[in-house]
């Protein structure tokens, strides 16, 4: 029952970056990096219920599937560094175990003001974006990585509009 997931674009998904030899519902760490991947399946990653890892980064994603990356109650790491986002879809912000995020080196505009909210996310990496928006739950996280340059000037602006 683990072995085939529900979805089959899933299935197909794992199949070619060759994950079909595993139990689906077993896979605790899914690296998918580096793979030229363009776009996600459009059912997320929803049957692989025990992932804590997963790692899209330097890969050529702009966008999220429309249901999301899928429910993963488990999920404590996402690294999504090294691709063409531009936004964040807010219920990043909600995962419920999410201790790490890396959103490096994309071209993101803005976070979501979900990002703060949850007290399990510690460590958020935001290097190298073009941040327009940057909101104020974000003081709520415990470690922020950035360049200083880069948020400061939107906060700054940010404290002269109000």
């Amino acid at each position: 029952m683990d072995r085939v997931p529900r979805c089959p674009e899933l299935r197909d998904f794992l199949d070619k970056h060759g994950f079909s030899k595993y139990a689906f519902g077993q896979i605790e760490i899914l690296r998918l990096n580096s793979k030229g991947i363009t776009e996600l399946p459009s059912c997320g990653f929803t049957d692989l219920h025990n992932l804590k890892m997963l790692c899209l980064y330097d890969n050529e994603l702009t966008s999220f599937p429309p249901g999301g990356l899928g429910i993963l109650p488990k999920l404590e790491r996402l690294f999504l560094q090294s691709n063409k986002f531009v936004t964040i879809p807010e219920y990043i912000g909600y995962m419920p175990n999410l201790e790490c995020l890396d959103l490096s080196n994309n071209k993101l505009m803005c976070l979501p003001e979900s990002i703060g909210e949850y007290n399990s996310l510690n460590r958020i990496y935001l290097y190298d974006n073009n941040f327009r928006y940057i909101p104020e739950t974000i003081m709520n996280l415990k470690c922020i990585h950035y360049t200083f340059k880069e948020l400061e000037d939107v906060l700054l602006e940010k404290e002269t509009v109000k």
